[in-house]
C-alpha cells in the first residue's frame, strides 16, 4: 500500500505541475525549496513586501510578488510584519496567489496559507485554500490538511468550498482516515462543480459545462464556466478538438460533440437563460460570506438563489410591487460607491437604468432601507430562505 500511495502522490504532483499553466482553477505545484538561496537570504524582504502591496505600477507589484514567493519561508516574517502594521486587507490577491502557487513547500509558508484559508474575514482565503492542495506531500499533512478541507466542505463562499472539496478528495487516498469518508464532490453551484472538476480531472463534469451560455443581468457567467472547463480539458489532453473559447455554442457544437465522444461523456445540453425578461436585480459577490443573486421582471416576478442559476420565480403582490418598483427607480445611485476590492454588490434598479457597484460599508441608507423592504416582501411571498439570505448580507454593505 505504501508503494501505491507513493505512486499516487507522484502522479498528483505531475498533474499539479500541468495545472500550473492554467487559469485560476488550477492548483500548481509549489517550488520544491523550503526557503531562499544565499542571494535571497540577503534580500530586504520588508521592502519587497511593501513594493508588492503598494507600488503604483502593476508590473513592479507582480515582480515583487513572484520574488517573495521564490523566497519561500525566508520571506514569510516580512509578510507577517506587513499584515500586523497595515492589516490583512492590504494584501493584494497577486501576492497571495504568488505564494500559493510558488511559495515553496516549507512549514512557514504552509502555516501562513493555513491561517489565511481559515480566516473568514480574509478576502483571498479561496486562493489560499487552493495553495494547500499541492502541499499534500507527506502522511502528516494528509491528516492535518484533510481536517482543514473537511471543515470547509460547506463553506458559504463557493470558491473556498470548491477548493476544499478538491483537496479533500486527495486525502481519501490514505487508509484509516477517521474524520471523514468519501462522498459526492458535486455542489449546488455550477461554478463550484466546474472548478472541482478542473482540479480533480472530472471529465464528465467538464464536458457538461461546455454547453453553458447562461447569464445574469448581462454577465456571461456560463460562458466563463465553459471556458474554464475547456482550458482544463486542453491541459489534460493537450489538444483543442477545434473548440474556440471565443465562439458561441452553435459554432462549437461539432467540437463539443467530438470531445464528448472521445471522453465517453454525454453530449452536453445547451444551457441558456429561461424565457423571462428580467429588468432589474441585485448581485452580491462575497469572498467571505457567499453570493446572492436576485432578479425581477416589470410585473413583479422575482427569482433568486445563492448561485447565478436562478430558481423558479415567485410573484409579489401587485400593490406591494408597484411601491417597491417606484422606490427602486428613485434611488439614483452613483455608478460606484466606495472602493471595491473583492466583495461587492451590483444593483440594476430597473429597465433602462444604469447599474451601480457598491463596496462594503458604502451602501446609502435609502438603498439599504429599500433592500430590507424588498427582502421582507420576498419572505412574505413564500421564499423565506432567499429573503433571509438577502437580509443577512446587508450589514456588510451598509454605511457604518
Amino acid at each position: 500500500m505504501k508503494a501505491h500511495l507513493r505512486a499516487v502522490i507522484a502522479a498528483g504532483a505531475l498533474a499539479a505541475i500541468a495545472l500550473a499553466q492554467a487559469d485560476p482553477g488550477a492548483a500548481p505545484q509549489p517550488a520544491a525549496s523550503t526557503g531562499g538561496d544565499a542571494a535571497a537570504a540577503a534580500t530586504d524582504w520588508s521592502k519587497e513586501v511593501a513594493r508588492a502591496c503598494t507600488s503604483p505600477r502593476y508590473g513592479l507589484r507582480l515582480a515583487a510578488s513572484k520574488k517573495i514567493a521564490a523566497g519561500g519561508d525566508d520571506a514569510v516574517p516580512a509578510v507577517r510584519v506587513f499584515v500586523k502594521e497595515h492589516g490583512k486587507d492590504a494584501l493584494p490577491v497577486a501576492l497571495v496567489e504568488a505564494i500559493a502557487d510558488g511559495g515553496g513547500d516549507g512549514e512557514a509558508v504552509l502555516a501562513l496559507l493555513e491561517e489565511w484559508a481559515q480566516d473568514r474575514e480574509f478576502f483571498w482565503r479561496g486562493q489560499a485554500m487552493r495553495g494547500l492542495i499541492p502541499r499534500l506531500t507527506n502522511h502528516a499533512r494528509f491528516d492535518r490538511l484533510g481536517r482543514l478541507f473537511d471543515a470547509h466542505w460547506n463553506d458559504p463562499a463557493w470558491l473556498v468550498r470548491a477548493h476544499a472539496r478538491a483537496g479533500l478528495q486527495s486525502t481519501w487516498l490514505r487508509d484509516n482516515v477517521s474524520f471523514h469518508s468519501p462522498r459526492d464532490l458535486r455542489d449546488s453551484d455550477p461554478r463550484a462543480n466546474t472548478r472541482i472538476a478542473a482540479l480533480t480531472k472530472g471529465d464528465k463534469d467538464l464536458v457538461e459545462a461546455l454547453g453553458d451560455e447562461r447569464t445574469f443581468l448581462g454577465d456571461p457567467w456560463g460562458k466563463r464556466r465553459a471556458t474554464e472547463a475547456f482550458q482544463a480539458l486542453q491541459r489534460f489532453y493537450s489538444k483543442d478538438w477545434g473548440y474556440r473559447p471565443e465562439a458561441d455554442f452553435a459554432a462549437n457544437e461539432a467540437a463539443i460533440a467530438a470531445i464528448a465522444k472521445e471522453l465517453g461523456a454525454p453530449v452536453p445540453a445547451h444551457l441558456v437563460d429561461p424565457d423571462i425578461h428580467f429588468v432589474g436585480g441585485i448581485e452580491i459577490l462575497s469572498c467571505r460570506n457567499g453570493d446572492v443573486f436576485v432578479a425581477w421582471t416589470a410585473d413583479g416576478r422575482v427569482a433568486g438563489s445563492t448561485t447565478p442559476a436562478l430558481g423558479a420565480p415567485l410573484q409579489l403582490g401587485r400593490e406591494r410591487w408597484q411601491q417597491l418598483s417606484t422606490a427602486a427607480t428613485a434611488l439614483a445611485l452613483p455608478p460606484q460607491s466606495g472602493v471595491v476590492i473583492c466583495d461587492k454588490m451590483r444593483i440594476v434598479p430597473g429597465a433602462g437604468l444604469a447599474q451601480a457597484a457598491v463596496a462594503p460599508g458604502a451602501l446609502p441608507a435609502a438603498a439599504a432601507d429599500w433592500l430590507k423592504q424588498f427582502a421582507t416582501a420576498i419572505e412574505e411571498a413564500g421564499s423565506p430562505d432567499l429573503g433571509r439570505a438577502l437580509r443577512d448580507r446587508l450589514p456588510q454593505f451598509t454605511v457604518r
